[in-house]
């Protein structure tokens, strides 16, 4: 899948151009990434996959051979695989640090979205040892951004004659009882206003149509919100 050999792996003695890993070699260090509660990777400059903590392959139900060298990649959801690899090596060849997200699949076989930020290694001497990355679910939070963006789509459409009132968001019933409270302090204030206008002078006229068509608008949006606030409740049924 990358776009390097793969390198020697098991008992054979590593290549003098790759010096040790200090991660793959110190068992206090993978103790503590393995504690961690983010998905922790180590990959080498070849950028293939060296080592995963005990959280990724919990996430992703997978061993630890599975997921060595390109391993790693069969997890990532086919839509975002280009541009996930398209990122990662033009990171690792520049020796710049990268952010990403993209779907990785669960051990549930449902694919959730994970913030991966990765930063390069470097030997005391500097020479470059390849990546480390840290990864954190963020599966949630996408799908509440997605929610909101589509609600406030749908309140800045219009209704088109005829049309009916549909919520396909789960928009918190909280939330929909204060527009209702605050619509129905706005009806009662304009009640009060135009009652007390019709019984003045005939100059003022003009403002008690106008209050009087705000009225008429304001008379329908309790209705709106109780059907709103229906639609919500069956969406979470």
């Amino acid at each position: 899948m990358m776009d390097t050999a793969s390198p020697e792996r098991g008992g054979a003695p590593r290549s003098d151009a790759h010096p040790p890993d200090p991660v793959e070699l110190d068992p206090l260090v993978r103790e503590v990434l393995d504690a961690a509660p983010m998905l922790v990777w180590v990959s080498g400059p070849d950028k293939r996959r060296t080592w995963c903590n005990r959280p990724w392959l919990d996430f992703t139900g997978r061993t630890m051979q599975q997921e060595l060298g390109d391993g790693w990649t069969e997890g990532i959801h086919a839509d975002d695989l280009a541009r996930c690899l398209g990122v990662y090596n033009k990171h690792v060849d520049e020796q710049r640090p990268f952010r990403m997200q993209y779907r990785l699949r669960a051990d549930d076989g449902t694919y959730r979205w994970i913030d991966d930020a990765g930063i390069p290694r470097y030997a005391t001497g500097g020479t470059f040892l390849g990546f480390i990355g840290v990864c954190v679910d963020i599966h949630e939070a996408r799908e509440a951004e997605a929610e909101l963006r589509a609600l406030k789509q749908g309140l800045q459409t219009p209704l088109q004659p005829g049309e009916d009132l549909r919520v396909t968001s789960p928009l918190p019933a909280l939330v929909v009882r204060e527009l209702k409270t605050v619509i129905t302090t706005v009806l009662g204030n304009l009640e009060i206003a135009h009652q007390h206008l019709q019984s003045r002078e005939p100059r003022e006229a003009r403002l008690s149509r106008a209050i009087g068509d705000a009225l008429h608008a304001a008379r329908q949006a309790p209705t709106l919100t109780e059907r709103l606030l229906a639609s919500v409740k069956g969406h979470d049924r």
